[in-house]
């Protein structure tokens, strides 16, 4: 094997295995995050079963497309019985949407709720030591800016990555049922944007904390300056301060534009995947038809589901950015909580 092969095999193996304990380093946080729900997890399983209807649901709805093509327009057959079942499945729809978004995001919010007055409680008890090693600013951030990262992504949760991962898994099973060989053939450059997304993910918990660290910077100048607003005055320090404040707020301004631009590359991805899966779908669909071994509605009803299924992808490829976001927040609080220098 040559010299530049042997560095590239390395490079890859290096990339894989920081890839994996990236990916541990955030689930363990994850886990620690989830410990907080603990109270109420009679909402959490009632906001899942409640998922689990909406999932279904959706999944049945796109199933109907067959019927529709094959019997009612077709055949003038059913249209009564696709009429109602459309319309219950709608409801059902429509009903544990509700459940499964008040709930899921009535469990989280008491859960950060419960972490914003443990920490509270948590730097009280700490020494003068300690309070004289970190400023004011710094502990606002992190009771004000880094929980309501937090509860940012639990509001996300509660939308997205909940209800749509379930969605997704609903409509993979339907497309599978329906033709296992289109399905695979649709669903094959799938995990060609696994490892993009990965790495992206890195970056953005990256940007995340370094976006945290400069929001503190501002944190700390705000108290410094307004209780001490008369020194200010009386030495004339307002163009430093404001110069100060300003330099602060603009490397704030450039980490969060570093993120934005993260974030939009996900979309366009997925859009690109999406794009090879309808392609093979349309030139083995077609293929197919011709041959006699899919019906067109058949063939329309896993189209729509196929479509249906890439729309959730991209959802939650947008709440990966701000799941890194509460992981870099997440990280900062436990560091504080981590730190024992109680008063005895």
């Amino acid at each position: 094997m040559t010299g530049p092969s042997r560095s590239k095999r390395r490079r890859w193996v290096e990339d894989v295995r920081a890839t994996v304990a990236s990916l541990r380093g955030e689930v363990g946080l994850f886990r620690r995050l989830f410990t907080y729900t603990r109270p109420y997890r009679g909402r959490l399983f009632l906001s899942w079963l409640a998922t689990a209807v909406y999932a279904a649901s959706g999944a049945l709805l796109v199933s109907q497309m067959k019927p529709i093509f094959d019997e009612a327009l077709d055949l003038g057959q059913g249209v009564g019985r696709i009429s109602i079942t459309i319309l219950v499945l709608y409801s059902l729809k429509g009903v544990s949407s509700y459940f499964s978004t008040t709930l899921v995001a009535d469990a989280g919010q008491h859960a950060v709720t419960d972490l914003r007055n443990t920490l509270y409680q948590h730097v009280l008890g700490q020494s003068f030591a300690f309070l004289g090693r970190s400023s004011t600013g710094t502990l606002m951030s992190h009771i004000t800016t880094d929980v309501e990262k937090i509860q940012a992504a639990v509001s996300e949760l509660a939308g997205d990555l909940h209800k749509e991962g379930l969605t997704n898994v609903g409509l993979a099973a339907v497309l599978f049922l329906m033709d296992y060989r289109l399905a695979l053939i649709s669903l094959v450059g799938m995990p060609l944007a696994v490892h993009p997304l990965v790495k992206l993910g890195r970056r953005l918990r990256a940007s995340n904390e370094t976006s945290l660290r400069r929001g503190r910077d501002i944190s700390e100048i705000l108290p410094e300056t307004i209780s001490g607003f008369r020194v200010v005055k009386a030495f004339r320090m307002e163009k430093f301060e404001i110069g100060r404040f300003r330099r602060a707020a603009s490397r704030l301004l450039n980490v969060n534009m570093r993120i934005t631009r993260t974030t939009a590359i996900l979309p366009p991805l997925m859009e690109f995947v999406g794009g090879l899966a309808m392609v093979g779908a349309l030139v083995y669909g077609s293929w197919a038809i011709q041959s006699d071994r899919l019906t067109t509605g058949a063939f329309v009803a896993f189209f729509t589901a196929l479509f249906a299924m890439y729309t959730p992808i991209k959802r939650l490829s947008r709440v990966n950015a701000t799941l890194q976001a509460a992981l870099a927040a997440g990280s900062r609080v436990f560091e504080v909580l981590d730190r024992h220098d109680e008063v005895p």
